[in-house]
């Protein structure tokens, strides 16, 4: 009992140097891991934005070229291009690591899809549409949690009205 009352007293239980040395021990690791989930988030979201200005740019072609609306591999190849800002053949496709898959659809304005010649609940006619959805990964540092693996499947789409 003496021993415990003289500890408190002593200088050992009031000395503070070195507590700042174990809070940074502490929390670093913290901070570390913040950082880097912060890092692989904001590159997910700069791979996905790619993603979606290759499709949206792919569609955009579509528009300045109608004939090609009807060909969804060039379409698909298109998108790609904008994505690699590159020209690129059909042989390579298979090979990306990113994949767009392009189709065609005649839809009303209220938004359903229906048979191309089809008229529509207002009267007009339905028009023809461009879907252009562009698939890719984006690989993180770790493996999170919510997750569950080390990458993050990115997709985005983009609709253009043709005719």
């Amino acid at each position: 009992m003496r021993f415990l009352s003289a500890l408190k007293t002593s200088s050992l239980a009031r000395c503070r140097q070195g507590l700042a040395s174990v809070e940074f021990a502490i929390l670093t690791p913290m901070l570390a891991l913040m950082l880097v989930g912060t890092i692989d988030l904001g590159l997910a979201y700069v791979n996905g934005q790619e993603l979606e200005d290759a499709a949206h740019s792919g569609t955009q072609r579509v528009l300045h070229d109608p004939l090609s609306a009807s060909d969804t591999t060039t379409v698909e190849l298109m998108g790609l291009e904008e994505y690699y800002d590159r020209s690129i053949s059909s042989g390579e496709i298979g090979a990306l690591p990113v994949t767009a898959n392009a189709r065609n659809f005649c839809g009303c304005p209220d938004g359903n899809e229906v048979s191309c010649g089809t008229t529509c609940s207002g009267g007009e006619g339905a028009g023809t549409f461009v879907e252009l959805t562009m698939v890719g990964t984006s690989n993180m540092t770790l493996s999170y949690p919510f997750t569950g693996k080390s990458s993050v499947t990115l997709t985005r789409t983009s609709i253009v009205r043709v005719e």
